[in-house]
């Protein structure tokens, strides 16, 4: 319904799809009356209305499931089972969920085979989140590791969908990993939506006049800076 207020935190999101509808999702889930926050980033194999129907089955899925179970290995089990009997052979989720403890800054988080999120340190530093499994959806009883990184006051967090770095130009070269890090770095102090505006510019100019060739989907999350 909307970007959440979280006290110390800044939050933004961006989404465009590749036609009229798509397969990248987002969402934000309260933990704890707020102490803690869940963020997710997944991404649909295909694109348009099949794309999207996965996208309601995830998260119908992802929402039932987190009245449960913790954000954590059994829980993406669980959702991996639940994709698998009820999608199509040739359709899979790469997923990125983050559980936020928004007092200490720590971040639990699991990555089945999606795109490396990234943290920028704002005393510098780029640290990468990878895969921690296999996308959901194309075997069963698949499990995914959790891992934790640390937000630090100042520090700039993005989840992205594979629409932005593998943006191809003229020149047949994809936008890329080291590029969006890069831009994130060098503008890691400004606006979130400034940020997300330059990405937007950076990509479109970077594929020129090509078609957008998949969906493309933002989050970010900074810690405000002590004073």
């Amino acid at each position: 319904k909307g970007t959440p207020e979280i006290a110390g935190y800044e939050l933004a999101g961006w989404n465009r799809p590749a036609k009229h509808i798509g397969g990248d999702y987002y969402d934000f889930f309260p933990f704890d009356k707020g102490r803690s926050w869940g963020l997710v980033l997944g991404d649909v194999s295909g694109k348009g209305v099949p794309a999207a129907l996965l996208v309601s089955t995830l998260h119908s899925a992802l929402r039932l499931l987190l009245d449960r179970l913790e954000l954590g290995s059994d829980l993406f089990s669980r959702l991996n089972d639940h994709i698998l009997a009820s999608s199509a052979a040739n359709k899979f989720i790469t997923l990125l969920a983050a559980r936020l403890d928004t007092a200490t800054g720590v971040l639990h988080y699991l990555n089945a085979g999606h795109n490396p999120g990234i943290l920028v340190h704002c005393r510098g530093g780029v640290e990468q989140m990878g895969p921690g499994g296999l996308p959901l959806g194309l075997l069963p009883g698949v499990s995914c590791r959790t891992e934790q990184a640390t937000i630090e006051p100042g520090d700039l967090l993005c989840f992205y969908s594979d629409g932005i770095t593998e943006a191809v130009g003229p020149d047949d070269v994809e936008f890329g990993f080291d590029r969006l890090a890069g831009l994130l770095a060098d503008n890691c102090e400004a606006p979130l939506g400034d940020i997300i505006r330059r990405i937007d510019v950076e990509v479109s100019t970077h594929a020129g006049a090509l078609p957008q060739g998949d969906d493309q989907t933002v989050l970010l999350l900074r810690r405000t800076a002590l004073p």
